[in-house]
């Protein structure tokens, strides 16, 4: 755990790991870069509040969330994300977020952006996860979310959950949530 801190982390490797998280970052100004989870039982880089920077982040065989981010502004290159059990990118509480290169495989949720949270991902690439999107407020002080995605190359319809009023452009195309906020937790929060 970091918390309040200035930070600097480059070429970690982190596996069989049981605690909480792998790694947790709490309110501090950080720069993350060649980072490795293996078999990691919880989250396995959680950033609440604060800044940070990355380059190569890599997840595999993650129980929860590969990166969750509350709170926070996010700048990154390179998110690979592969059997994670929960979300490869889960963004909450009015993040903001920048990603470039990223890829999603086999994930029970590729990317979850929610509650006041901005979302702009650049050149992504999905494959076999159960969903690929959710778009939604799990809670509801918060005003609803935005994901705007350059360079997809396919996506299904049927692989997004996305409830009324959030807001989806993918590759220049407007989508629109159907589904109501109660109905997509009750969906995905198991």
């Amino acid at each position: 755990n970091f918390i309040n801190s200035n930070l600097k982390l480059e070429n970690i490797i982190i596996k069989n790991s049981k605690s909480e998280d792998g790694i947790n970052i709490i309110n501090s100004k950080s720069k993350l870069s060649n980072i490795f989870f293996n078999n990691i039982s919880a989250d396995a880089l959680d950033v609440d509040f604060g800044e940070m920077n990355f380059q190569n982040i890599h997840c595999e065989d993650i129980d929860n969330d590969c990166l969750d981010v509350s709170g926070a502004t996010i700048y990154g290159e390179n998110l690979t994300s592969i059997n994670v059990l929960d979300k490869g990118l889960s963004a909450g509480e009015k993040s903001n977020i920048k990603i470039k290169n990223m890829n999603f495989i086999r994930n029970y949720i590729a990317l979850a952006v929610k509650d006041g949270s901005s979302a702009f991902l650049d050149n992504i690439k999905l494959k076999e996860n159960i969903y690929d999107i959710a778009l939604f407020n799990k809670k509801n002080e918060f005003e609803k979310p935005t994901l705007t995605i350059n360079k997809l190359e396919t996506i299904s319809k049927k692989k997004i959950i996305q409830s009324i009023g959030t807001n989806l452009l993918i590759n220049g195309d407007n989508f629109f949530g159907t589904m109501s906020d109660q109905d997509i937790n009750l969906n995905i929060y198991r």
